[in-house]
């Protein structure tokens, strides 16, 4: 399979034009005899608009049945949490929010019938246990910028 990203900057006016020409800009990238998939980070208070939400959701599907070649369109955000605990420490995390929409009218017929899930689905996310800040024990997360209070 083949994908092609693309980005919106928390800047961006969220208009449903913003992320047709992105698909748009991702389906010319992608070769049409594999199976392609489209990723697309978006701003997190884009989803806070449910209307919003929802109109994207009819776009990707009204943009997959005009591609035959792309099998799956994949959404996603991330925001970073930070909280002090009872005993004075502090967490950082990261939250990934994430919408997957498959093509299941692709015309790859090698590839009918096939999962194009990548994100799990494991329910709501929920906390880590105990000081924890997504990142492997030797890593340490560098926010810059950023000035707590």
């Amino acid at each position: 399979m083949c994908a092609e990203t693309k980005c919106k900057l928390e800047e961006t006016q969220i208009t449903l034009d913003t992320i047709e020409r992105s698909l748009s800009s991702a389906k010319k990238q992608l070769p049409e005899r594999l199976p392609g998939i489209i990723f697309i980070k978006i701003p997190r208070h884009w989803l806070n608009d449910e209307k919003f939400a929802t109109k994207m959701q009819n776009l990707s599907e009204r943009f997959l049945a005009r591609s035959p070649w792309v099998v799956s369109i994949k959404y996603y955000t991330t925001s970073v949490v930070w909280e002090r605990d009872a005993s004075g420490g502090e967490n950082t995390g990261e939250i990934v929010a994430f919408r997957e929409h498959t093509n299941d009218h692709h015309q790859l017929v090698r590839y009918k019938g096939r999962n194009w899930h990548m994100f799990p689905n494991s329910g709501p996310a929920q906390a880590p246990s105990g000081n924890y800040n997504g990142l492997a024990p030797a890593w340490q997360r560098l926010l810059l910028g950023i000035k707590w209070q």
